[in-house]
């Protein structure tokens, strides 16, 4: 009997390297999340220590009108930065999601030709091992026939 080959194998391969690239860009996605997220929690940081600060200079009585107004200018700023980092994280959320998406996808079509070229890898098998068998068997009943003519 020849030997076995998968009918689909160049499409499979292509499913396993769209799988793969899937793979890849999720991780980057995923990556681009965890930066945004520290971005985020550096604004917050940044924001909260400016404030402190503020407020200190504020209860030790040592700011001006224009330094006041300059500081409080400063802390829109970075409440817009938190607004903006917010933003960007959600989106890269969002871009990672639809990687995550795009992954499970191609990753059940990957998968299904390769329960299909298990299948017919068994089914292969199954009759490499029912030829062997039948010859096993023809050799056997010459072997008793020519016992039986001797």
């Amino acid at each position: 009997m020849k030997k076995f080959s998968f009918t689909l194998q160049a499409v499979h391969n292509l499913r396993e390297r769209a799988r793969q690239e899937a793979e890849a860009e999720l991780a980057r996605a995923s990556g681009a999340v965890m930066r945004a997220a520290e971005e985020l929690a550096e604004a917050r940081r940044v924001r909260e220590q400016a404030m402190d600060d503020y407020v200190q200079t504020l209860l030790d009585g040592r700011l001006s009108f224009p330094e006041t107004t300059l500081r409080a200018g400063y802390l829109i700023v970075l409440a817009e930065r938190i607004a903006e980092a917010g933003r960007q994280l959600a989106e890269r959320e969002r871009e990672c999601e639809a990687a995550r998406q795009k992954l499970i996808t191609v990753t059940a079509a990957a998968e299904a030709t390769a329960k299909l070229r298990d299948t017919q890898l068994a089914r292969h098998r199954a009759a490499l091992e029912r030829e062997e068998q039948q010859q096993l068997d023809e050799i056997a009943t010459l072997k008793a026939a020519r016992l039986r003519l001797k």
